[in-house]
């Protein structure tokens, strides 16, 4: 216990120096809501989202997010599908801040989409995986709290084989670093 004690207090003494080794790194989470259309599909589920990134410049950054599309269900001739999964992100978002606080951006990347299908007809269930790389774009706009904290929401779209997955996410996100 007594070392569990002491490793958390020399953490926490060391943190103000690893953030300032941190300049131009950030992090956020949000959630919000997906659409997928594909097919005879179309339904809208909520969605988690984690996501890193990295300032280049005060207009360009890097980011990687990780999003978990929860259950979304319709039903086609007459079977109940019900499809989840995870879709990662690899993007640029190109921004052009306006009076320090309101920094609109547009977003363009490559996702990799993971999706499970589990189909129920008339009692008999059938499960399905997908896995698809995609061209995915984004516009959205950032309102900065303070140095540290933001808020940004977005309007993005996944190209999927065979239809679209779209996102309307709002997010926290705070800067790490010497700000």
């Amino acid at each position: 216990m007594k070392k569990t004690i002491s490793l958390l207090a020399v953490s926490a003494i060391s943190m103000p120096a690893l953030a300032a080794d941190m300049d131009g790194w950030y992090g956020s989470m949000g959630g919000g809501v997906y659409r997928l259309d594909s097919g005879a599909f179309n339904d809208v589920a909520p969605t988690m989202k984690i996501l890193g990134g990295y300032n280049l410049s005060e207009f360009v950054a890097l980011e990687a997010s990780y999003t978990r599309l929860f259950e979304s269900s319709d039903v086609i001739d007459g079977a109940r599908v019900a499809i989840d999964g995870n879709v990662w992100d690899f993007s640029t978002r190109l921004s052009y801040p306006l009076k320090n606080r309101f920094s609109p951006f547009v977003r363009l990347g490559y996702s990799y989409v993971d999706t499970g299908a589990r189909i129920n007809d008339s009692g008999v269930i059938t499960r399905l995986s997908d896995y698809d790389n995609a061209f995915t774009w984004a516009v959205g706009s950032g309102f900065s709290v303070n140095r540290r904290v933001s808020v940004s929401g977005e309007l993005a779209r996944t190209l999927i084989q065979d239809g679209d997955l779209d996102f309307l996410t709002v997010r926290l996100n705070y800067g790490f670093g010497a700000q």
